[in-house]
């Protein structure tokens, strides 16, 4: 399945193979939502850690800083919208991260 196609409910799928229906109903499905906000304060001790790290590596190969962490900003909030579907014989798990 790809991140694109919709999700067809269970009655159609049924209606093409039965055999598909019921490995459908057997598997374990997971959906998981992750908003962006709350993530983030999660993983600010993280960066403040990280942070005379990035400023080391930085110096010593004689850049700024900043544009590192700001690009790092913009990875993060690049992240909102995001759907990872991940499906497997016995479990199906889809994340969104909003």
């Amino acid at each position: 399945m790809t991140l694109l196609s919709p999700i067809r409910p269970l009655a159609v799928q049924a209606a093409r193979s039965p055999q598909r229906l019921a490995r459908l109903r057997s598997r374990r499905r997971v959906r998981l939502w992750l908003p962006i906000t709350p993530l983030a304060l999660m993983l600010t001790p993280l960066a403040l850690l990280a942070l005379p790290i990035v400023q080391l590596i930085a110096t010593r190969r004689g850049l700024s800083p900043w544009p590192i962490l700001l690009a790092l900003g913009g990875v993060l909030i690049a992240l909102s919208g995001t759907v990872v579907e991940v499906d497997s014989p016995t479990a199906q798990v889809r994340i969104r991260i909003w």
